[in-house]
């Protein structure tokens, strides 16, 4: 570019050619954590400061709705295109993608009561999916590491949680036989010292 100064009486000078060059890109990093749960919100996108520009930075995840915080919550599994500008309008985008871990299902198995009123039935859930370690519960409140349970007879709902929280329900009955009765029906001996006598057990 070449600049030329004139006056109010028309002189004028040029000045030395100076050249104008670009600043430098303006460019940035994200870090995000995953979601917890499969199907879940709970991930996050969390932007650094760009390297240029001017302060304040704007960021967005659609280039439509912008917000000043860097930290965008409660995001569910996915690509995200972040975007990101400057005081004067330079922008920038990068890209992150949050995952999520596979799915948390349960099943469960059980073994009757072996008479009826008793308290030996046994009921055995089994985990896949979700982050282990996996706790137990049939109550919601008690939770185990073991996944068999002792229990009388009766309608229980497993519960299974994994390591980040998630849980899997699994509805289930243990059965029992029904209650084991007798009754007698006697018949005395005809004569005292006679080996007639009936008892007939139902």
């Amino acid at each position: 570019h070449t600049v030329t100064v004139q006056d109010a009486f028309g002189c004028f000078t040029p000045l030395l050619p100076f050249t104008i060059t670009a600043g430098p890109p303006i460019s940035t990093t994200a870090t995000k954590t995953d979601a917890l749960c499969n199907g879940g919100s709970t991930g996050t996108i969390t932007v650094a400061q760009p390297a240029a520009g001017n302060a304040p930075y704007e960021y967005s995840l659609d280039g439509v709705t912008w917000q000043t915080s860097n930290v965008f919550t409660g995001l569910p599994a996915g690509n995200y295109t972040v975007f990101f500008r400057e005081r004067d309008g330079c922008n920038g985008t990068v890209n992150i993608t949050i995952a999520e871990p596979s799915v948390l299902t349960s099943t469960a198995a059980t073994v009757p009561v072996v008479c009826n009123g008793q308290s030996n039935g046994t009921i055995t859930a089994s985990a896949a999916g979700g982050v282990a370690p996996y706790e137990y519960s049939i109550d919601g409140l008690i939770w185990q590491g073991s996944n068999i349970f002792n229990v009388p007879a009766g309608v229980y709902t497993v519960q299974i949680r994994d390591f980040n929280g998630c849980i899997s329900t699994q509805p289930i009955t243990v059965t029992q036989p029904a209650a084991l009765t007798a009754s007698s029906v006697n018949t005395n001996a005809t004569c005292n010292g006679g080996l007639d006598g009936k008892i007939l057990i139902t």
